[in-house]
């Protein structure tokens, strides 16, 4: 008895059962990897071809595919019912390798008119955190089409009934589209999947062969990003268009990358909107970039702007920081008052609005009495202020002695202050009059 040591050709896809409709093209794949044998097609038990040449003289038939990635797919062409049958692809023993031959796979043709399946799934690789769908669509659809993972219903057709929203079913659901979608993937998502539609009137149901998702794991980008920077950085000064960048390079899938204003989330104005870029480096190195455009003003000064970098691999959001921002100030406030000069009748009350505007804002007023600060415990004097706008100071009870004082308000933001002043009139309180008579 020969004995061959352990396989070296073998096979990594092979042929699964297919469903095609009458006329349409049909392929059945065959790839093998370290192939040292000779490769055949057979069906229903008797060879149909002879590595790339078909021995059945059938001309609908031919063998397609990456002969270098190791692929013999057998194509049929216009499928009619006589194509129907059980299909095998075999390798001989050769070398160090010993024969291998592939799984059965049943072709069966529907005729023009009965539901049939015209684009069926297929086994899927993709990556932890990206986006993939399984592709499922069918002609002259009379009942419901469902995806099964592992062997339980999801969904019923555009109705995902997972409690899941990265499940959605996408696609023309009118040209017989029900393309499965998930988002995000993740481990829990590996399986086999299969499209089926259920019987209706006089269409038997019909199902897809099971389509296995693998998900190979997230890939880390490079340990030393993200990187952020700003251009220019030097020689700043109010008006001055600056450019914040954010840099992450590697890794699979792209990092999420965004960016913080003094650790918040921050609206970016029309005009200088974030952009993000994935290029490739010499076709091997992806990279991933986003952008904002910023006019610095005054309220900048001192902010802190940080970029997150978020991915499958990461553990946590990894963050890099610029410096904070400085840069050449340019303060203007101004400040009025509603009188040049206050006058009030003895022993009654009056007031004086002081109003401001300023970049920065204004962040509060200061009254003087006189060039001595009026604090709330002076009972002469009620100031109100209602807002960054203005601010009221009200005198309760006038006297002779404030004839001739001064009232000042200051008005401040975090890098400037300015103040105005008004003259203080007291006139003597009204005398009544009596008739001698």
């Amino acid at each position: 008895m020969l004995l061959f040591p352990p396989d070296v050709q073998k096979f990594t896809n092979e042929p699964t059962d297919t469903t095609g409709a009458g006329d349409s093209t049909v392929t059945f794949m065959c790839q093998v990897s370290n192939k040292e044998g000779f490769l055949s097609w057979r069906r229903d038990g008797f060879v149909i071809s002879n590595e790339t040449r078909i021995t059945n003289s059938n001309p609908r038939y031919s063998i397609v595919g990456d002969r270098a990635a190791g692929e013999y797919n057998l194509q049929i062409i216009a499928a009619q019912e006589s194509d129907e049958g059980i299909y095998e692809c075999l390798v001989t023993a050769s070398g160090s390798s010993r024969y291998i031959e592939s799984r059965s796979a049943f072709l069966s043709v529907i005729s023009s008119g009965s539901q049939r399946l015209t684009i069926v799934p297929s086994d899927t690789i993709a990556t932890e955190g990206t986006t993939t769908q399984m592709r499922c669509k069918v002609a002259d659809k009379a009942g419901v089409l469902s995806w099964l993972q592992n062997d339980q219903a999801i969904s019923f057709d555009s109705a995902v009934s997972l409690a899941d929203e990265r499940y959605s079913i996408v696609g023309d659901n009118t040209e017989g589209e029900f393309y499965l979608q998930i988002s995000d993937l993740g481990e829990n998502d590996q399986g086999t999947y299969h499209c089926i539609v259920n019987a209706e009137g006089n269409n038997d149901a019909i199902s897809s062969s099971g389509a296995k998702l693998i998900i190979r794991p997230a890939e880390s980008p490079g340990a030393i990003y993200p990187h952020c920077f700003m251009t220019p950085s030097g020689d700043l000064q109010v008006g001055d268009n600056v450019t914040l960048s954010c840099l992450s390079r590697g890794g699979e899938p792209q990092p999420e990358l965004f960016w913080l204003k003094d650790g918040h989330d921050f609206t970016i104005d029309p005009g200088n909107i974030s952009r993000v870029y994935d290029f490739t480096n010499n076709m091997e190195q992806f990279s991933s970039y986003t952008r904002i455009n910023i006019v610095l003003n005054n309220d900048l000064i001192g902010t802190v702007f940080e970029c997150h970098a978020t991915h499958p691999a990461y553990s946590s959001t990894k963050v890099c920081t610029l410096d904070p921002l400085i840069f050449e100030l340019v303060s203007t406030i101004n400040v009025e008052l509603d009188t040049e000069i206050l006058k009030i009748i003895e022993k009654e009350a009056g007031s004086v609005n002081c109003s401001a505007t300023g970049d920065p804002t204004i962040l509060g007023y200061t009254w003087y009495y006189n060039g001595v600060e009026i604090v709330e415990s002076d009972p002469r004097f009620v100031i109100d202020t209602c807002s960054s706008h203005h601010s009221v100071l009200t005198i309760t009870l006038a006297s002779l002695s404030m004839d001739d004082s001064v009232i000042s308000c200051e008005a401040r933001n975090r890098i400037d202050a300015a103040s105005v002043y008004t003259v203080v009139r007291i006139e003597d309180y009204p005398k009544l009059q009596y008739d001698a008579n």
